[in-house]
């Protein structure tokens, strides 16, 4: 139910007080749009002067007042309001000295500063960015960040500044000149390791904006990882293509290692060289009951051909091995208690959900469609035309 906030610093230890265990009810976990409450953990060796519980102070006061006059902010530009509003907290913090609180202030006032009548990329850039130290791991600085160069690249084609940058990207697949052409841009034109943020940053959005050509995004992101000096740029770019490739046709299916209904450890991996369709699963959900009663049909028929394996996301395993005996389902079923990360690995948002792999271990739908959505059809023209 929860997602639990913890700052660690370097250099100090922690003894942490975990919230009382509360267990999802059925509507939540049926629920696609569940989100869990933040919590910040409970500190037993700490002082009111420890980084988490200034931060947690200050947000309290921070986003009760932005909940509370979010519409005021954005649409009627309180900025003498804003201006006393940050006097009056800054002053309720002014004597802690932590140096990464001190920044987390600062980039949390200038967003709320963005919010009400600030709204000039570029002036924002200037004064709060440009020429000064990336703060990799500041949430304040990179949630400000993020929200300013939001979709950078698509916007900046339609701008006389990069009216170049599409060709750039799409023709000449380097970073050298979209570099370049972000010179034109002043606010951060003698920056370079900004600029190369910013260049991060755009190829992740635009991946999702589908405005250029992915085989040129993937080969810009590669070489930005090859030839930056930078590690930390390194890391996003990794972090970036990781991301951008999961759950992508075409690109290798998560792996997992999870037990079945005899407690032995079954890797996906293992069906190599086989069509996979995979689903997930719970005797919670009437749709999935319903569907077990096709995959039953499907299976007797296309077993020589498709591997099908069933992930059972119930708490009792024992519930759902139960059902399978008692409707004789005869498919590997397996639970994913020991690697639950890979409800998140495949994005499981509903049940019941499914993907199919190809022999290469390589998803090709993603998602499949379900037992009634006609999948042996598209299975069989699958088949004819690989064969």
């Amino acid at each position: 139910m929860f997602k639990v906030v913890l700052f660690v610093e370097p250099d100090s230890t922690y003894e942490i007080v975990l919230p009382k265990k509360h267990k999802k009810s059925i509507p939540d976990k049926l629920n696609p749009f569940f989100e869990q409450s933040k919590y910040y953990v409970g500190l037993l060796n700490k002082t009111p002067a420890d980084l988490n519980y200034l931060i947690r102070d200050f947000d309290y006061m921070y986003e009760d007042y932005l909940d509370k006059n979010f519409y005021n902010i954005y649409h009627q530009s309180y900025n003498k309001e804003i201006d006393s509003l940050i006097s009056n907290i800054d002053s309720l913090f002014s004597r802690y000295t932590n140096k990464y609180f001190i920044n987390y202030k600062k980039y949390k006032f200038a967003f709320l500063r963005f919010l009400s009548y600030q709204r000039d990329v570029k002036y924002v850039t200037k004064y709060y960015f440009s020429n000064q130290p990336i703060l990799y791991y500041n949430i304040s600085y990179m949630d400000l960040f993020n929200q300013l160069y939001e979709n950078f690249f698509s916007y900046y084609i339609n701008s006389k500044e990069g009216e170049r940058l599409f060709s750039d990207i799409a023709y000449a697949k380097s970073p050298y000149y979209i570099k370049k052409i972000l010179d034109n841009n002043l606010a951060f034109a003698h920056d370079n390791n900004f600029k190369e943020l910013v260049i991060l940053k755009g190829l992740y959005d635009a991946f999702n904006t589908k405005d250029f050509p992915e085989s040129s995004l993937f080969q810009i992101l590669d070489s930005v990882k090859t030839l930056t000096n930078i590690p930390e740029h390194k890391t996003i770019a990794t972090n970036i293509k990781n991301k951008v490739t999961q759950l992508r046709n075409g690109f290798d299916a998560p792996d997992f290692q999870l037990f079945n209904k005899d407690s032995d450890l079954i890797k996906l991996s293992d069906y190599k060289g086989k069509y996979v369709y995979l689903n997930f699963t719970t005797v919670l959900s009437f749709a999935c009951q319903k569907d077990l009663e096709l995959l039953k049909k499907l299976y007797k028929e296309n077993k020589k051909d498709l591997v099908i394996l069933s992930i059972s996301t119930d708490d009792n395993f024992n519930d759902c091995i139960k059902n399978f005996k008692q409707n004789n389902y005869k498919w590997n079923l397996l639970h994913y208690g020991n690697q639950p990360d890979v409800l998140k690995n495949y994005k499981v948002k509903a049940f019941p959900m499914y993907y199919l792999i190809n022999p290469s271990g390589k998803l090709i739908m993603c998602p499949a469609p379900a037992p009634n959505e006609n999948f042996e059809y598209y299975f069989y023209k699958l088949k004819k035309s690989r064969n």
